[in-house]
């Protein structure tokens, strides 16, 4: 399988049950079903690198994304 979106360099994912979210240099945030190979959501959060990603543990649907040294900025996302 191959997911393509970005415009610049990925730098990081995160998978959590049949979802992955990558965060992208130019500050976007895309989150796909693996199942479907289907967007769920695509976002520009970060006005700089999307540094770090994870999903919260105890509620599913919920990501947090932390931007770069332009941005410091952490964002919650419900996809």
């Amino acid at each position: 399988m191959r997911l393509v979106a970005h415009d610049q360099e990925v730098c990081g994912i995160s998978i959590q049950n049949n979802r992955v979210a990558s965060g992208g240099n130019d500050g976007s945030v895309f989150v796909w079903n693996l199942q479907s190979e289907k967007f769920i959501h695509a976002n520009k959060l970060h006005s700089g690198a999307v540094k770090a990603l994870s999903w919260c543990p105890w509620k599913t649907n919920l990501l947090a994304s932390g931007g770069g040294s332009k941005d410091h900025k952490i964002v919650f996302l419900n996809t």
